[in-house]
């Protein structure tokens, strides 16, 4: 019950009492008002009556496999509850995978005062892609360029300006000097990978789907499984 005093009325004035409510369901509601004025038995009534309208989302089929990069399609309903004349927006809410979109066909609905209406909402993905990378260190044309100096070098202490005790040290330099060399070749060996990958990681994903006409929004859940 809802009271409203309207004040003091000159002869022959009007006035206006508008009542706002906020149905909670759709369907059929009716209203009553009585007047009364204090100090008299003056008492009169009205009704008055409306139709309160609504919708409701289905989504078809609950869950869909694909692969990485491929699209996946769902079946929305928006079903009127009687005649809905406003429009019905359609658009993805949380849940989608990284690189993830979604896109609706004729979107939003027009009005539902023909009854239901389904619309295709198609889920992209990208491909997962891995790109190997090697790094090689700096190896062995710079040390293979001491080898024939090595070679000459040797060569060399043939002369006979060398004793042959020198010629035993420097003989053995040379072999330090080219083992050294041999394991720089070793070391120049070694090469580092790394490994990069992009597109939609595998999972299982909850995506929310809304359907919005003013203030009125109607939500459901699909899920998508990305292999």
């Amino acid at each position: 019950v809802l009271t409203c005093a309207v004040g003091a009325l000159n002869g022959g004035a009007t006035a206006t009492v508008t009542a706002i409510f906020t149905p909670t369901s759709a369907g059929p509601f009716g209203n009553s008002a009585e007047i009364t004025v204090a100090g008299s038995t003056f008492h009169t009534s009205s009704t008055a009556s409306t139709t309160v309208s609504d919708f409701a989302m289905s989504i078809n089929p609950a869950t869909r496999t694909t692969p990485a990069g491929t699209p996946v399609t769902y079946s929305i309903t928006v079903t009127p509850s009687g005649s809905f004349p406003s429009n019905v927006s359609l658009a993805c809410g949380a849940g989608l995978p990284t690189g993830g979109t979604c896109e609706f066909i004729n979107n939003p609905i027009t009005g539902l005062t023909t009854g239901a209406q389904s619309r295709v909402l198609t889920i992209n993905t990208v491909a997962r892609v891995t790109t190997t990378a090697q790094l090689h260190p700096p190896s062995g044309p710079l040390y293979a360029s001491w080898l024939p100096v090595s070679g000459l070098a040797f060569l060399g202490l043939g002369g006979a300006a060398f004793s042959r005790r020198k010629k035993i040290l420097l003989s053995l330099l040379l072999g330090f000097m080219l083992a050294g060399i041999a394991m720089q070749f070793g070391c120049g060996d070694s090469t580092s990978t790394t490994s990069t990958t992009t597109g939609t990681p595998a999972g299982t994903y909850t995506v929310t789907v809304n359907a919005t006409s003013g203030t009125a929004t109607r939500s459901g859940t699909v899920e998508l499984v990305v292999q």
